[in-house]
């Protein structure tokens, strides 16, 4: 792990999805969910989206079945009213994908470096999937190479190599990914229901307002509930708890929501200059322009350019 692990920011990602009844490697999403979290800051903040992926080829049925009993989610195209009207919306909630992963990438001599996400090595096939579904169909080419170009990693790795940093820290820590130096150790413990399984300060909006049993499956709840697990195994070790982010009850549980937006209508993966405007109202072209000056100089001098 590059730079200092208790400060860099890692994203764990969760996608239930229906599979295609056809293929392994082609899947649905309909709910995705990511956090990002550091050892330092606890959870920082986290997005959620309900998809309602259509058209689903035919032969769909059975399958988008077993992911409604499994979650409680709707149906694609037979339950639509449960849907929001933003769930069809999908150049959206890729930008909103991508704007977080983007602000949290770490740099390396003033250039970004690769866009890495971490899940359970059960949901690579999902994870991957909805990065390819949603690139596939936000209709912008630029925004569907960079989903399809996030990098995947094993969360329980993850796991097992920030407990050998924490007991390089402090040698009195000990469990048992130090001891026997497995990862399946870590594996288990991430998989094992705990007390924050059905927590609604971690569940999305709609598995709280369902009143579901399932809230365990919720997406959101699966990501935040092992970043939990993981903050609680070394936070006090390491003598850093204080942080709003290291608690259930105070961490920001908003949905992510950034103030400025990319311009979708331009190329805006550029690690040296990038364009924003403002949402939520209208601004004049001056206006427009003073803000594109502010954000590009201070990107400048966040990412300055190699050459």
């Amino acid at each position: 792990m590059s730079g200092d692990p208790e400060e860099r920011i890692y994203t764990v990602v969760k996608a239930n999805v229906i599979k295609h009844p056809l293929s392994n490697d082609e899947v649905f999403p309909v709910e995705f969910s990511m956090a990002a979290f550091s050892l330092k800051r606890g959870v920082i903040e986290s997005y959620t989206a309900i998809i309602e992926p259509l058209p689903l080829p035919s032969g769909s049925a059975y399958n988008a079945r077993v992911l409604k009993d499994d979650t409680d989610l709707p149906l694609p195209g037979v339950e639509s009213d449960l849907f929001s009207e933003s769930s069809q919306d999908y150049g959206t909630i890729a930008a909103n994908v991508k704007r977080m992963i983007f602000m949290h990438l770490p740099t390396s001599t003033g250039r970004l470096t690769k866009k890495v996400v971490f899940c359970m090595t059960s949901d690579f096939p999902a994870a991957a999937g909805t990065f390819r579904w949603l690139g596939a169909n936000c209709n912008d080419s630029t925004l569907g190479k960079f989903l399809v170009d996030i990098e995947i990693l094993d969360l329980s790795r993850l796991f097992y190599r920030l407990s050998l940093f924490v007991n390089s820290r402090n040698p009195s820590f000990s469990n048992g990914m130090t001891q026997f130096h497995l990862v399946a150790v870590g594996e288990k413990q991430l998989n094992r229901p705990n007390a924050w399984s059905f927590r609604n300060e971690i569940t999305c909006p709609f598995h709280c307002k369902a009143g579901s049993n399932k809230m365990d499956m919720c997406a959101k709840n699966w990501v935040l509930r092992r970043i939990f697990t993981i903050l609680k195994e070394f936070v006090d070790v390491l003598g850093l708890k204080g942080s709003t982010g290291h608690n259930v009850e105070t961490y920001p549980s908003a949905n992510f929501a950034p103030k400025i937006e990319f311009l979708r209508t331009k190329s805006v993966i550029n690690e040296n200059k990038l364009e924003f405007t403002k949402t939520g109202f209208s601004t004049t072209p001056t206006e427009q322009c003073h803000l594109r000056f502010i954000c590009t100089s201070f990107l400048t001098a966040v990412f300055p350019s190699p050459h």
